[in-house]
């Protein structure tokens, strides 16, 4: 899955098949609406808020495994936009149900689509979309329809939320997209703190990175090879100074 990325090619779209023909998005307000249900929404909102404040949580594969729950659909995941490209693939980190297997994979921008929708701005319907996007026609099993909703971090899109019907049993409607909305908000802040983790992460990095360094510069101007006025000062009392020193900045 994760060569899809990296195939950029004009022949990935099949120009035979337009956009027009495998959005249904209007049909979320013409099929009848559900009843919300608002225990099992509440369940799945505190499930994510008690995994948001446990660092060892995966929070994006709850959060996938939460949209299969309340939309009970087939395939549920995300898809964020890499950072590292300027946003023209997508990445996959978190999908639960029957394409669960291809975690980890990604797509073009330009191919898929979540990029179609992020386009629109908004939540979008899709009818059997591997006829148009032929990455996806190896996926097994094929969609029947696809529900994509966008979410956003200060006010910028950053990914999608997506499910998926993969037969004619469950048909999407307004009531998918009210609840997958009250979720992109948890998705916001999920990717926020991951976000901030992942920064972190690098800060603490490059500062061991640089006391390692510092260290061993350290070891050889003074330890291994003592000059100067402090060639008196015992070997073992330098290096015991050195010890402290590198202490006292941990």
């Amino acid at each position: 899955m994760s060569d899809f990325a990296a195939s950029r090619s004009a022949d990935s779209l099949d120009p035979s098949v337009s956009l027009e023909s495998i959005l249904c998005t209007g049909e979320l307000g013409r099929r009848p609406l559900r009843s919300p249900d608002h225990e099992k929404e509440n369940r799945a909102l505190i499930a994510l808020a008690r995994a948001l404040v446990d660092s060892k949580a995966n929070i994006l594969q709850i959060l996938a495994e939460k949209i299969l729950e309340v939309t009970q659909c087939d395939t549920s995941g995300l898809s964020l936009l890499q950072k590292d490209d300027g946003g023209k693939s997508f990445y996959w980190p978190a999908i639960a149900g029957m394409w669960q297997a291809y975690a980890g994979g990604g797509t073009p921008h330009d191919c898929a689509p979540c990029g179609d929708a992020l386009d629109r701005n908004s939540a979008q319907l899709f009818h059997r979309f591997e006829r148009r996007y032929l990455l996806f026609r190896p996926l097994v099993p094929q969609t029947e329809e696809c529900l994509i909703v966008p979410f956003y971090l200060n006010g910028t899109a950053v990914g999608t939320m997506w499910a998926v019907a993969h037969s004619d049993r469950r048909k999407f409607d307004a009531e998918d997209v009210r609840m997958m909305t009250a979720l992109g908000q948890f998705a916001a802040l999920a990717y926020q703190t991951l976000d901030s983790m992942h920064d972190l992460q690098v800060q603490v990095a490059a500062r061991q990175e640089a006391e390692t360094a510092l260290r061993r510069r350290f070891n050889r101007s003074t330890c291994l090879t003592p000059t100067g006025p402090e060639s008196s000062i015992p070997t073992a009392r330098r290096c015991m100074a050195c010890g402290g020193f590198f202490r006292a900045i941990s």
